[in-house]
């Protein structure tokens, strides 16, 4: 039976969880049959006592009505275990994280995160449209925090806040090396959470961080050991017997490559099983498989396992290791490989210059030894150069070289006998012929094995990087067909069009994607959307208020795309520079994208923005308004903005956060503050970066302009009409 070291019960409680685990070895958890085995079996306990044990152990969560598995054994499970290691050491985590880093099916990770839940080993919040997995000792009120700060430039941003106190936002993003707009963000997510304060000092916004409310979050990031232990099944467990596990490890040269081969002996009495020899060699070698597995060795029994080191430099390295295996009682264990040196030596050669007819001289005394080697995926071209470069490297004389039939020959002289070489190379259907001339079999043998390993090696590198480039070309355009669709998309919402029509085109989108970038978020998000849509009216035209709340997805959606695009553009143009052309037409697309984006936030953003109100920040009263694109609203509805601003900035007051944001009935409030008043604009949707930044630059102008007016303003606001005039181009 497992135990848990944190597994707090009453002696009586413990006596019905033993019954418990034995009644869900055959079937689920009867609670009934549990309260009359318990009657029949605990003789010392009254009735009541037994059924108050009963009721306890399902307040504790555990046993569950209808469940095979109580709280006492969810950890016999190896993987469920590991699921909970997980959650528990990355607080936050989401089950597509989890699924993708412990190789777990999404059945199986959706079924043990369930289990998980159950016995209130862990819980779950969604937070920014993503269920976020947390383990049940993490107080709810840090959830939120726990996940924020998970984004390595949240954490950095914060952390430079921290270190550097009164920090202004230019110099957090020369230090970040972030965008400013990733930035504020983070600033007002901070804001938001209390993490940060903010002060007007020599004319710009310094920032402060909280320790009061960022202490306890720090401290949850970082967990305490985790304990509960992967536990023994059944029984006490005997005295455990020190092994006796013997390491041998030798190599030899084999066709010019190292055989490295390791031996593991157990001379223990008991069994050991799941032994896994990692190999560790240094970067003088490739590997194609650093893991040998064997299940299991009996008492004297001995195994070994082969890797097989492919050399790639000259000189000497060690090659070291580790084993890890279970003992007879369930306990992993780990012991190391002893580090062996091996020395590699390159074959000495000199250049001898020779002519043609000095070559079809020597061939006729020499010996000749050949190979070929295949490749794929690239040019003949391409092959023929790399081969040719890896032989000249060699300090061999180039005699003659053809380009147009793709053939090569080279000479030298073995430093050690002073025997004359001759190196050919040919391309033949996809192969590199593979020719070497010399006195000594055994010399050219060795030869041939070491010039095959260079080649195979920068052939392997050319071909990673043609497939490499046709993976990233193929997700760029991807992106780019996304990307249009996307667009295509905010386009119908503009027109209010049937929702079964935005729904097809969501869908297809989700296939899309589904495709060619699988491990983006905004998959997730879209079929949160497309769920929320399917629930309208299919016939139906797109109502105002979902049109507006699905543009402001799509906005964010495409700047996810366009992020991605960058990046891959980046990698494609730094990776292959010699693909000039392919390299100028992706920019000019992703520049045209960005175009596109930047013109939707701003056709989104001048469709949401409805009225414009300037608050004196000494009296309260207001002091200019302005109605964009003709919206009507009734005295009541600006007197209730007037009264939700008022009283909110009065709360906000002793620390002011970058921006301020609040909901009244249907709108989103924005509010900033400059030295003298406080603007705040009514929104009908999600506010924008675009419409931060006008907000602050209409700030920065109405106090510049009105500077004075703003200092000794006595009520009257006819001075700020001319300004009306104006607004037009202040928020485009």
């Amino acid at each position: 039976m497992i135990r848990i070291k944190f597994l707090k019960v009453s002696p009586i409680e413990e006596s019905v969880l033993k019954i418990a685990n034995e009644l869900v070895k055959n079937r689920p958890l009867d609670i009934e049959l549990l309260y009359s085995k318990s009657i029949d079996e605990i003789k010392n306990y009254s009735k009541n006592e037994i059924s108050h044990a009963i009721y306890q152990l399902i307040l504790k969560n555990y046993i569950v009505e209808g469940s095979k598995i109580t709280k006492d054994t969810v950890f016999q499970n190896n993987t469920r275990y590991r699921i909970y290691k997980y959650v528990y050491n990355k607080p936050g985590a989401h089950s597509r994280e989890i699924r993708k880093n412990l190789n777990i099916s999404p059945r199986l990770i959706a079924w043990h995160l369930k289990i998980l839940e159950k016995f209130d080993y862990i819980k779950k919040n969604k937070i920014t449209n993503k269920i976020a997995y947390f383990h049940s000792k993490i107080n709810p009120e840090f959830y939120e925090g726990i996940f924020i700060l998970r984004d390595p430039r949240h954490l950095e941003i914060l952390e430079l806040i921290l270190s550097e106190p009164g920090i202004s936002l230019g110099l957090l993003g020369d230090k970040s090396g972030l965008k400013l707009g990733i930035i504020r963000n983070a600033i007002q997510t901070f804001s938001n959470l209390n993490y940060i304060n903010q002060k007007y000092q020599e004319g710009e916004i310094r920032y402060f961080g909280n320790l009061e409310h960022i202490e306890p979050i720090m401290e949850n990031l970082r967990p305490p050991p985790l304990e509960i232990k992967p536990p023994y099944i059944k029984g006490i467990t005997p005295p455990i017997e020190k092994e006796k596990i013997k390491i041998l490890r030798e190599f030899d040269y084999i066709g010019g490559n190292i055989r490295f081969k390791v031996a593991v002996r157990n001379e223990s009495s008991t069994t050991i099983s799941k032994i896994g020899v990692i190999l560790t060699p240094t970067t003088q070698y490739r590997i194609n498989n650093r893991i040998q597995e064997i299940d299991v060795l009996n008492p004297g029994e001995s195994r070994g396992v082969d890797f097989n080191l492919i050399p790639l430099t000259c000189g000497q390295s060690q090659i070291f290791g580790s084993i890890s295996y279970v003992d007879a009682f369930g306990n992993p264990k780990m012991l190391p490989i002893i580090p062996k040196e091996i020395q590699i030596k390159c074959p000495l050669v000199t250049p001898q210059k020779a002519t043609k007819s000095d070559i079809d001289t020597w061939k006729k005394t020499l010996l000749k030894g050949a190979t070929k080697i295949q490749y794929s995926n690239i040019p003949n071209s391409q092959a023929f150069k790399i081969a040719s470069e890896q032989v000249s490297a060699l300090d061999l004389a180039e005699v003659e070289t053809n380009f147009d039939e793709m053939t090569a020959v080279f000479s030298g002289v073995a430093k050690v006998t002073g025997n004359s070489m001759i190196v050919e190379i040919k391309i033949i259907n996809s192969n590199i012929s593979l020719e070497v001339w010399t006195a000594d079999m055994k010399q050219a043998t060795g030869f041939i094995a070491y010039i095959k390993n260079l080649i195979n090696v920068a052939l392997e590198t050319a071909q990673s990087l043609q497939t490499k480039i046709e993976k990233i070309s193929q997700s760029i355009l991807d992106s780019f067909d996304i990307s249009e669709r996307l667009c295509k998309c905010f386009e119908i919402c503009e027109e209010r069009e049937v929702v079964k029509d935005i729904v097809l085109l969501l869908r297809e989108i989700v296939s899309r994607i589904e495709g060619s970038l699988p491990e983006s978020d905004v998959i997730g998000d879209i079929i949160n959307s497309l769920t929320q849509l399917e629930k309208l009216p299919s016939s139906d035209n797109l109502d105002d208020k979902s049109a507006v709340k699905l543009e402001s997805y799509i906005l964010q959606w495409m700047k996810e795309i366009l992020k991605i695009i960058q990046t891959n553009s980046k990698t494609y143009r730094d990776t292959f520079q010699d693909q000039e052309i392919a390299v100028n037409t992706i920019e000019e697309q992703t520049k045209n994208l960005n175009l596109i984006v930047s013109q939707i936030e701003q056709q989104y953003s001048l469709n949401i923005l409805k009225y414009l109100m300037v608050i004196n920040q000494n009296s309260g009263l207001t002091m200019f308004n302005h109605n964009f694109g003709g919206f009507e609203f009734d005295t009541d509805l600006i007197s209730g903005f007037l009264t939700a601003i008022q009283s909110f900035g009065s709360e906000i007051s002793k620390g002011a956060t970058p921006v301020k944001k609040l909901a009244y009935k249907d709108f989103e409030i924005v509010m900033e503050d400059g030295q003298y008043i406080r603007a705040a604009i009514v929104l009908t949707g999600p506010v924008t970066s675009f419409l931060s930044e006008k907000l602050l630059h209409f700030i920065s102008v109405f106090e510049a302009k009105y500077a004075n007016d703003i200092v000794n303003w006595t009520g009257n606001v006819g001075i700020f009409k001319e300004l009306i005039s104006k607004m037009d181009d202040l928020f485009k």
